[in-house]
């Protein structure tokens, strides 16, 4: 994925599940990165994580602007 390295893809999915086992209620096929990603990269655009202990996760998403 453009702009999502491996380390933080990892630690990412590692809370995702850390968190989807805790909550034995939540529902979800998997699959929101995925899709944001392959709208992300029909528009030129790229996503930026950044993931503490203390404040977990944080996605950010950036598309280009239409001129």
């Amino acid at each position: 994925m453009r702009g999502v390295s491996g380390t933080h893809a990892a630690r990412a999915s590692a809370e995702r599940a850390g968190r989807t086992y805790a909550a034995s209620s939540a529902k979800g096929l998997g699959l929101g990165l995925f899709i944001v990603q392959s709208i992300v990269d029909a528009h030129g655009g790229s996503i930026q994580v950044t993931s503490t202990l203390e404040e977990g996760t944080t996605f950010r998403v950036k598309l280009p602007r239409s001129s």
